[in-house]
């Protein structure tokens, strides 16, 4: 059996803001709970549009290959 004890100062739920406007630009939550290695590299298309694809700068995450040159 596993207990934890509550903390008082911990927050009580972690909130990922995910921009997937057109607009916007698009960051996994794996990478910005820095999972770079669970990365999906983005998300699938709608019908008609490409996807959106996954803008993490770091140089080790596996969708780093998906900016253009001078974005990382």
């Amino acid at each position: 059996m596993t207990t934890v004890a509550p903390r008082p100062d911990a927050p009580a739920a972690i909130v990922i803001r995910l921009d997937v406007s057109r607009a916007g630009r698009y960051v996994s939550a794996e990478c910005q709970l820095g999972a770079h290695w669970g990365c999906p590299g983005g998300l699938p298309a709608e019908a008609g549009d490409p996807p959106l694809l996954c803008m993490c700068g770091a140089t080790d995450c596996t969708c780093s290959r998906h900016l253009p040159t001078g974005e990382r």
